[in-house]
């Protein structure tokens, strides 16, 4: 299946297509999360760690 086609289907509906533009915002969103969410985790075991 190309990326076309699986970017048409993202939306939920076939006849829905996403821009590349879109989908590659939603990506960085949630690139960006996952980076905020393993920074805090990190930075609360290294303070945890340190302090003991």
């Amino acid at each position: 299946m190309c990326l076309c086609r699986s970017l048409s289907f993202v939306g939920g509906s076939p006849t829905t297509n996403i821009s590349v533009v879109r989908a590659s915002v939603a990506a960085l969103l949630v690139l960006a999360g996952i980076f905020v969410m393993r920074f805090s985790f990190y930075m609360m075991h290294m303070t945890v760690g340190i302090s003991l």
